[in-house]
């Protein structure tokens, strides 16, 4: 057994370093949506989504995992809006608490290093109570139950006016063999806190590319399953099923169109229940939506419509295609509408 009898001492121990920290966030801050226009779509498009609003808005504990649907980057354009976040956020003038995993990972980053952070950082802006920690075994405090448990026992000290947003991006790093388990376990564990403090507990989860662990563990804990364009996998290469539990409201709806990039799937939705939300990106980032007529039982059959036919609908794309050069990405919808136009 061992006393920590000062704050100080207990960063110490959990081997923070605020300096670090902030460099990482400067780098991803200042690298900007350098990328295709796609990114930036994609990027503006989970900004500007109602989940985006209810999070940083609505006062109620809420876990929001994001899944970008773009390429597996350590440091990607979520990393960069991760960074914008918690430097608007500040303004609150509340805790937040902010980790990359993309970069952590090198050279020794896992799920007890991002518990360690987010309990450091929490550390620094109340004067905690810390005669518990007398009872801590340093030997295994940096195990990731423990420091879990660590961080549950000051987020219950706060007052009940506190609020607290905690931001987790590149989720995805930690979800490989070695540390998929602890990093569903981190995420239970910070969505249960949430959900059992006085405070107001707020938590963002970031997946460059598409998270299937992680969102399994969220599904689990609201009782909802997956469907449609999401799927899971198992500890042993998957099985794509979602979980089936009960309780709670849960929903799913589609909130793009197809497209594909390898990850499962290119269509956008969420899967929602009471106090979380797993939001789906869609590959072509969300774009304006134009509907062109289908053009069905307008024309006869004879030869001379049908090319008229076609030379008019061709019309149709060169102008679905110049305002997609305006608008970045456009998603085409065939419908059966008499005329066109933007919805």
């Amino acid at each position: 057994m061992g006393e920590i009898a000062y704050t100080t001492d207990l960063v110490r121990l959990l081997d923070f370093s605020e300096a670090t920290l902030k460099a990482t966030a400067t780098a991803a801050f200042n690298r900007g949506c350098k990328d295709s226009s796609s990114e930036v779509a994609r990027t503006d498009w989970i900004m500007k989504s109602d989940p985006m609003r209810v999070w940083r808005t609505n006062n109620i504990p809420y876990t929001l995992l994001v899944n970008g649907n773009g390429p597996e980057l350590r440091m990607s354009p979520l990393s960069f809006k991760t960074a914008e976040l918690a430097q608007d956020l500040r303004t609150l003038k509340v805790p937040i608490l902010f980790f990359f995993c993309g970069q952590e990972t090198i050279p020794h980053g896992n799920p007890a290093r991002l518990m360690c952070s987010l309990t450091a950082q929490l550390l620094g802006y109340y004067d905690f109570n810390l005669t518990h920690t007398r009872e801590l075994d340093i030997t295994t405090l940096l195990a990731t139950g423990q420091l879990c448990t660590l961080f549950e026992s000051l987020v219950m000290q706060l007052p009940h006016e506190a609020s607290v947003f905690v931001l987790v991006d590149g989720i995805t790093w930690f979800e490989n063999e070695a540390y998929k388990k602890d990093m569903g376990f981190v995420v239970q564990r910070l969505h249960e806190i949430a959900k059992g403090a006085h405070a107001l507990l707020k938590v963002l989860l970031m997946a460059p590319g598409r998270s299937r662990y992680v969102a399994r563990v969220l599904q689990n804990c609201g009782g909802g399953g997956s469907s449609g364009d999401e799927s899971s996998e198992d500890d042993g290469g998957g099985d794509n099923s979602g979980g089936n539990g009960g309780g709670g409201k849960d929903s799913r709806r589609d909130d793009g169109a197809g497209g594909g990039d390898g990850s499962g799937g290119g269509g956008g939705g969420l899967e929602e229940s009471t106090d979380w939300a797993v939001l789906y990106t869609p590959a072509h980032g969300g774009g304006t939506r134009i509907r062109v007529p289908y053009w069905k039982g307008a024309f006869s059959s004879s030869l001379m419509d049908q090319r008229w036919r076609s030379g008019r609908e061709a019309r149709v794309v060169r102008r679905v295609r110049s305002l997609e050069a305006v608008c970045s990405l456009v998603a085409v919808d065939v419908g059966n509408d008499d005329d066109y136009g933007l919805e």
